[in-house]
């Protein structure tokens, strides 16, 4: 063990009272205009919202500009008449008010944003194993295949820690998962990864800090799912 029990605890402890909170896996887009993965949830908002258009176009929606989400958020926690058409989402607030989006390729930006928006390539790609189990009755080698998700691009997060005592605890932790692996596959060399920056934000980026969970069990609109699944507290 790294710590001892005393230090676990504490850590442990921490999380649960909100000092030490993490966002999702986020991965580095590095286009001309800076990109964020779009927030799971808001799609669900959207398409409650929605009075003109086809709402199944809100599923092509994988990034958001950060200067299209500091815009967006008000439009959708108000009520506000929303139309979307082949290249744009629209809001109208009560007073007549309008607030426009573009959005293509997957990509929901600000009008003046269109000219320099990039088309974001493959994020990922798979990769094939082939493995061997051994049968516990016959003692015979059976091959198979585990595929494996790479990614083709830095990722990154952000981490919350209110107690300055357990800043050098996580990140000796962060470092130890690195170089031993995450997941269940991490004996046979899969999960690991490569921390090549970690720097302290002197002053919060507003945008960022919206993916921050307020609390352990979240359910703002900010997670954001790099796979099919979202993990839920089973309460044990």
């Amino acid at each position: 063990m790294l710590y001892d029990q005393e230090v676990v605890d504490s850590l442990t402890q921490n999380v649960l009272d909100g000092n030490v909170r993490a966002t999702s896996i986020l991965p580095l887009i590095e286009t001309s205009t800076p990109l964020l993965p779009f927030p799971v949830l808001f799609k669900l908002v959207l398409a409650t919202k929605i009075n003109i258009g086809d709402v199944t176009k809100i599923k092509s929606l994988k990034y958001i500009t950060p200067k299209a989400l500091d815009k967006i958020i008000k439009p959708l926690e108000e009520d506000v008449y929303v139309s979307i058409g082949e290249n744009y989402l629209e809001f109208i607030d009560p007073s007549g008010v309008k607030e426009q989006f573009y959005y293509k390729t997957g990509i929901l930006a600000t009008l003046d944003e269109k000219p320099s928006l990039d088309k974001v390539t493959n994020m990922f790609y798979t990769v094939d194993y082939i493995r061997n189990r051994i049968d516990r009755i016959s003692g015979a080698a059976d091959p198979y295949h585990m595929a494996c998700t790479m990614p083709l691009q830095k990722m990154y997060f952000i981490l919350y820690i209110g107690d300055e005592d357990l800043v050098k605890v996580i990140h000796s932790s962060i470092k130890l998962l690195a170089e031993t692996g995450i997941g269940s596959k991490h004996s046979v060399g899969l999960g690991k990864f490569k921390i090549v920056e970690a720097k302290n934000i002197e002053e919060f980026n507003p945008i960022l800090s919206r993916y921050l969970p307020s609390t352990l069990n979240d359910e703002s609109y900010y997670w954001v799912s790099m796979g099919k699944y979202a993990p839920k507290d089973s309460g044990e």
